[in-house]
């Protein structure tokens, strides 16, 4: 019987290692929703291009498709947002877990550069495709919400697999 409830707590916690979200909020431990006020006027970010996947393209559609069917605004992908999105996976890849290490760093670099108003990260290792990922994050409440923010507009995203096959996930949004 200790084998077994030892089987699950490492089951449950390996779940919970291989999903996560994070709202700059949270890390400035502010209310939730309350967002931050930075960036004055748009920065010009044309030179900055990502080429996207098709794995990547499609993560952006689902989660979309699922914002549109609740009435909420479909999200515009800006690159820069992606290419930060890409330098936290490279990050994890190197470090072998999933984490919002530095999240704020990266909130305030677009806050600053595209500016936006607010930032949000999920984050997950381990799903096949597009449809596992999302439908993870939808399962979880902390990953919904930030996939429900009625107030984020545009999205950045990057999904890269390591060495031995596992893929990891960063999706930025955020309030411009």
């Amino acid at each position: 019987m200790k084998s077994i409830s030892t089987n699950i707590l490492v089951i449950f916690l390996g779940a919970l290692l291989f999903i996560s979200c994070s709202k700059e909020e949270d890390v400035n431990e502010l209310p939730l929703n309350e967002p931050i006020q930075d960036g004055s006027g748009d920065k010009d970010n044309d030179s900055v291009t990502y080429n996207y996947t098709k794995i990547e393209t499609e993560t952006i559609a689902l989660v979309n498709t699922y914002r549109v069917s609740l009435g909420l605004a479909a999200l515009d992908k800006i690159a820069i947002m992606s290419v930060e999105a890409e330098s936290h996976v490279a990050y994890m890849i190197e470090a072998e877990k999933i984490s919002h290490d530095n999240f704020s760093d990266r909130a305030h670099y677009l806050i600053e550069n595209i500016p936006a108003k607010s930032v949000g990260e999920n984050v997950a290792a381990g799903y096949r495709d597009a449809e596992t990922v999302v439908d993870a994050w939808l399962k979880s409440s902390e990953h919904r919400s930030v996939i429900e923010d009625a107030s984020f507009t545009h999205t950045g995203i990057s999904i890269k697999t390591n060495a031995v096959g596992t893929k990891y996930f960063v999706q930025i949004f955020a309030l411009k």
